[in-house]
């Protein structure tokens, strides 16, 4: 059983200056652990997140897809396959992409094994 309140500690440490959230949600869509500023919206980026991924895998142009990247005008949000769940960061303009790369990936590695213990 997951600990919701201790994975959401846990990501709570990736959000630094320009991170408006960080996400994990099920293949469904719905939440399993969400912190930031626009946590209290996690069922609509849930429904965002896993309708655009459902889209590229079931086109199948991109067999394997490991990460999605999606820009705007207002900021980027990274979401990463990981143990049958989605993780996504959202974050404002001014944090560079480099960065958000490099705390998905971190944040994927600590919590691969313990997810798949649960899968």
């Amino acid at each position: 059983m997951l600990k919701t309140r201790a994975m959401e500690k846990y990501l709570d440490q990736a959000v630094t200056a320009g991170i408006k959230g960080v996400f994990l949600f099920n293949n469904e869509g719905h939440s399993v652990a969400r912190t930031g500023k626009l946590s209290n919206n996690a069922s609509v980026y849930g429904a965002l997140m896993v309708t655009i991924w459902d889209t590229f895998e079931q086109q199948g142009i991109r067999e394997g897809l490991q990460t999605v990247v999606l820009q705007n005008t207002d900021g980027t949000v990274v979401v990463l396959k990981i143990c049958d769940m989605l993780l996504a960061i959202i974050a404002d303009k001014s944090v560079p992409q480099g960065i958000l790369n490099a705390k998905i990936q971190a944040l994927a590695e600590h919590l691969e094994q313990p997810l798949n213990l649960l899968m």
